[in-house]
């Protein structure tokens, strides 16, 4: 699957320089399969090292490489069998924006969640990664 249809700043600057569609398709391949291994090793070797996340919702921001990865690494433990199905993948600029079903086991209950990940690119590493989720059923 592509990432997504690279849509042109008309009449305006780039907020950040449009990478290209090959290697915007190779990080999002990465980020999926290191997410669905479950690799923190592999997820965070997409991050920049001031990276940010927030899951919505919960009123918290990790700043910084070490705050996200504890983080994730507290999400894989609290559903040690997430898995990622990817629904659809946009971008522009240095902005990904992709919807994933997310399925698992949370405290001892299969889980169905929908969510959308917002994140922003430096460079082909993301710096910010705002995920928005709501259980959808089992």
């Amino acid at each position: 699957m592509s990432v997504a249809t690279l849509i042109p700043a008309s009449g305006r600057p780039a907020a950040a320089a449009v990478q290209p569609q090959p290697a915007l398709d190779a990080l999002l391949a990465d980020y999926a399969a290191a997410w669905n291994a479950r690799d923190i090793d592999a997820i965070m070797a997409c991050h920049c090292s001031d990276t940010e996340y927030e899951l919505h919702g919960t009123g918290q921001r990790q700043r910084g490489a070490a705050a996200v990865r504890a983080q994730f690494a507290a999400s894989i433990a609290a559903m040690p069998d997430m898995h990622f199905e990817l629904r659809s993948a946009h971008c522009r600029e240095a902005l990904l924006l992709f919807e994933t079903t997310i399925t698992g086991t949370l405290q001892g209950k299969r889980v169905r969640l929908e969510a959308v990940d917002i994140l922003t690119l430096r460079g082909l590493k993301v710096f910010t990664k705002d995920t928005y989720a709501v259980q959808a059923g089992s």
